[in-house]
């Protein structure tokens, strides 16, 4: 079998570059598909357009290089094709992951309310009989691979987010098509479960011992001992004994200093999490910084990145960009959705919690305050006004006296501003 990546050049904003150089799980989605694509034995070639896609004697995988899809939907739909034979497209049903990301994909649906994917297998019958790889395409069938999903209820401050938490789909057989920004974040967030499972599944016998040592004489006891023994370390990290690490992996040369939090996530190699830290559902790309006392939540990042943050969530930080402990991103309006630009025009994402997306190489001092939803250009620079903070002190200002700061100046405190 042959495959063929055909190229997508659409740019997303703010990055500026196509799909194929998003972030997902610490590389490039072409990165990301080319290892799925070695796993199953299977090389490709790059073309501009399907009709670049030669007819040969042999069947053929075509995708789209702007679709993200795991090792497992693409395992269990070749398994299917194969034996099925003639045109397929890969299809997903309708499930708590569609519903939950299906927003600004611009996915088709057929007749079964099956969702459609950029990804075919062409048999050599099918293609002679359709004249072409390209008509052959036109004239596949939708083909689901083997999908199994859990929910897993999260809970959220009801009396701020206006609901009492949300569903978060567990599936290692996903797809998605990368056209947006939110989409690199949603992929993200769906990484560290498809990693963990991945490195579970390929290394039964070492699944078996870790297992092995989670002996206990009640649930909750094993299920505390499987938190720490299934996280996954490259070569040369460096863990303080006090910090915590719950079902993560981590690569190479990776610190985390003394009573930080690790949980669910990915972290890329050469990356510091320093004390005091938590970085919970993440994905944070290679060379990341994360200063003393951050916080992220269901964040993701690029490469070489400050994510000094006491506090975010759902937020996407580009190649180089540094963030401030006190940037506050919002990942929520009340009483409304939170709503993203497409195409210069707003749309509105229903039950999504949804923070800011940084471009590359940006610089966001503290005490900023960020609407949710907003994309942060390339290169910007984003400081608080100067009248906000202490410039000017007089020498002779007389001890114990109480002052305040008005345009950027101290002056004495007026007794009667506290009536």
């Amino acid at each position: 079998m042959r495959s063929f990546l055909v190229e997508i050049d659409d740019p997303i904003a703010p990055f500026g570059e196509p799909a194929r150089q998003a972030c997902v799980g610490g590389s490039s989605l072409a990165q990301f598909t080319a290892d799925n694509l070695r796993r199953l034995g299977l090389s490709s070639s790059r073309v501009r357009s399907v009709d670049q896609v030669p007819a040969g004697g042999e069947p053929l995988l075509i995708l789209h290089d702007n679709l993200l899809v795991t090792r497992r939907a693409l395992r269990s739909f070749l398994r299917r094709a194969r034996r099925r034979g003639g045109a397929q497209r890969l299809a997903l049903p309708d499930s708590l992951l569609l519903q939950r990301y299906h927003h600004l994909q611009r996915l088709e649906r057929d007749a079964a309310d099956r969702w459609l994917f950029d990804a075919w297998y062409l048999d050599p019958a099918a293609i002679a009989a359709a004249g072409s790889a390209a008509a052959a395409m036109r004239q596949a069938g939708a083909l689901e691979p083997e999908f199994k999903e859990r929910r897993v209820r999260v809970a959220v401050p009801r009396h701020i987010v206006g609901q009492d938490g949300y569903e978060h789909p567990v599936t290692t057989t996903i797809a998605l098509r990368i056209r947006h920004w939110v989409h690199i974040l949603w992929a993200n967030n769906l990484m560290p479960q498809t990693r963990l499972v991945e490195r579970i599944t390929e290394a039964p016998l070492r699944t078996l011992w870790r297992l092995l040592g989670c002996g206990g004489l009640s649930r909750s006891a094993i299920a505390q001992r499987a938190c720490g023994r299934f996280s996954y370390l490259g070569r040369g990290c460096r863990i303080h004994p006090t910090a915590r690490l719950e079902y993560s992996v981590l690569g190479d040369n990776v610190q985390v200093g003394a009573f930080a939090l690790v949980r669910g996530s990915l972290i890329g190699s050469n990356t510091v999490v320093e004390e005091r830290c938590d970085v919970c559902h993440s994905a944070l790309g290679p060379d990341n910084f994360v200063s003393r006392n951050s916080v992220l939540i269901m964040c993701a990042s690029y490469d070489d990145a400050d994510v000094c943050v006491d506090g975010m969530q759902f937020s996407l930080c580009g190649r180089g960009a540094a963030l401030t402990s006190f940037v506050r991103p919002m990942d929520m309006n009340y009483g409304a959705p939170v709503s993203v630009l497409d195409d210069g025009q707003p749309v509105a994402l229903p039950g999504h919690l949804l923070g800011s997306c940084f471009g590359h190489r940006t610089f966001v001092g503290p005490d900023v305050a960020i609407r949710p939803g907003r994309a942060i250009p390339n290169g910007a620079v984003i400081l608080p006004p100067p009248e906000d903070s202490l410039g000017r002190l007089p020498t002779d200002w007389p001890a114990g006296q109480p002052g305040v700061v008005r345009g950027g100046r101290l002056e004495p405190l007026d007794r009667r501003d506290d009536r």
